[in-house]
């Protein structure tokens, strides 16, 4: 019986990458470490079609300028003109530090990846035989946050990683035993009150997977950024047939998909890394609603930790997140010199800013 690892590299396997996530280049492969089957993407530095999963460059350069279009839109004229030189230069920066070529572990794909506990043994094996076989790439590895991962952080730091904050995520951890927040039981009421019904997406035709795909774009990509994933319908069908994730769908009376949430469960954890909705439309305000309370439900039933990602930080915290910084763990000790300085500066950095802007928050 193939593992969840298997099934997900064994989809790159059968399709053409572009063909089940349009902005990515990167090579899709399985490892091990402590005898567990994980995947892996191998990235190149001469790429510029991958997306922020397997770009540092994307992620922390072109998805931060892209948050504001630096020809329209700006109060002060001058703070356009400005923008264009400071985002060359820090690409500059970021291309002498060589993170675009890079083995990234643990890499499912998702905004999320919960991350496994390695022995400290068996990730120093790994990284002699991937430092010795590809002595150019960095070895990275993301969503790596203290409340989730204190043992797997403490064991990357005594292997030598750096770590470059990354974002800051929502830990809820609820059971069955502990008490609702007030704000999710309205949650758990409102689908009932829209007069949705709920559907697995096992059950899902083809033309549903083609309005899944539809209703991600119109969310992550027209509302947020083109730099984000662009899943197509395939990826979605292949993730769900092969039971990499489960798919919930959410359905009017007549019959159509008016939204989607995806969750993602590894090493007693669990997050909710794909979503799909309009929000352009006033009739669908409760839809984001509705999807947080199916993730939480399920993690809830199941006693999971729930990684609620980023973003909109009041409405997690009133549902009983805890806010915590998330790392991209960087090993970059058999590159020269000069990157694995600029690394640990732009660590330094990084750290600096989130402390200043985010004092309180676990790190």
């Amino acid at each position: 019986m193939l593992s969840k690892s298997e099934h997900f590299t064994e989809i790159f396997q059968s399709h053409p990458t572009q063909n089940l996530i349009r902005n990515l280049t990167a090579k899709v492969d399985l490892t091990e470490i402590d005898q567990l089957k994980i995947p892996v993407t191998i990235s190149d530095s001469r790429s510029n079609k991958n997306h922020y999963f397997v770009s540092p460059k994307t992620a922390y350069i072109d998805y931060t300028f892209a948050q504001k279009n630096p020809f329209n839109g700006l109060k002060e004229p001058l703070q356009s003109v400005m923008k264009i030189p400071t985002m060359f230069i820090a690409r500059v920066a970021m291309d002498m530090l060589g993170l675009e070529r890079q083995i990234q572990v643990n890499n499912w794909l998702l905004s999320t990846c919960p991350t496994p506990v390695f022995s400290e043994r068996s990730l120093e094996e790994f990284i002699q035989k991937t430092s010795c076989k590809r002595p150019n790439h960095a070895i990275v590895l993301r969503s790596v946050n203290a409340i989730q991962d204190p043992e797997t952080l403490a064991t990357l730091r005594n292997a030598g990683f750096v770590m470059l904050p990354n974002r800051i995520v929502y830990i809820q951890s609820l059971s069955k035993n502990t008490p609702t927040p007030r704000n999710l039981k309205k949650d758990s009421r409102l689908i009932r009150k829209t007069g949705f019904t709920q559907r697995c997406g096992k059950t899902f035709s083809e033309v549903e997977f083609e309005r899944a795909e539809q209703l991600y774009n119109k969310l992550y990509l027209e509302k947020y950024s083109r730099l984000n994933p662009q899943y197509t319908a395939l990826f979605l069908k292949e993730m769900v047939q092969r039971e990499v994730i489960d798919m919930y769908g959410v359905f009017d009376n007549m019959n159509h998909l008016k939204a989607w949430v995806c969750t993602f469960r590894s090493n007693g954890k669990i997050c909710a890394p794909m979503a799909g909705y309009d929000a352009s439309n006033s009739e669908d305000k409760g839809l984001y609603r509705i999807l947080s309370w199916i993730a939480h439900d399920v993690a809830i039933k199941e006693g999971l930790s729930y990684n609620m990602s980023s973003g909109a930080a009041d409405f997690k915290l009133k549902r009983g997140a805890r806010p915590t910084v998330e790392y991209m763990a960087v090993y970059a000790k058999h590159l020269p010199q000069h990157k694995q300085f600029l690394i640990q500066k732009l660590s330094d950095a990084l750290r600096a800013m989130l402390h200043q802007r985010f004092p309180t928050v676990q790190s």
